[in-house]
């Protein structure tokens, strides 16, 4: 997506775009080219690393559970993998999920700063 006026950096947010072109005439070469880069950094975050985070730690977790509930309850070995595997991909879904929510609310963020800092271009 190429960014010309400040009404397409709007469209950002609500696109499902994984890159941009800024090629404001308002802005220097560099300035749009590290906005650019602000903007692209973000929007290649596809959420896997939340996701890898949250069942990097709560794996354990779910595997301590899993053992407790074999030794104390009545649930069958082939369950408790049913189990570990279904939960890992909860886990996994979940933290994919808030990590793009992460993000979007990150290039919202990234927005207001660049509103914030070229105010006189809207006039």
């Amino acid at each position: 997506m190429e960014i010309h006026n400040l009404d397409d950096i709007n469209k950002v947010s609500k696109k499902n775009t994984n890159s941009v072109k800024f090629k404001l005439s308002t802005i220097s070469e560099k300035e749009n080219e590290e906005w650019e880069n602000k903007f692209n950094e973000l929007l290649s975050d596809c959420g896997c690393n939340t996701g890898q985070r949250y069942l990097l730690f709560l794996l354990p977790v779910v595997i301590l559970t899993i053992v407790i509930l074999l030794i104390l309850s009545q649930i069958s070995v082939v369950l408790a993998i049913f189990l570990f595997i279904g939960t890992t991909i909860v886990l996994g879904i979940m933290g994919r999920v808030l990590g793009i929510r992460k993000r979007n609310r990150k290039i919202k963020r990234l927005i207001v700063n660049f509103y914030n800092k070229y105010s006189f271009m809207s006039n």
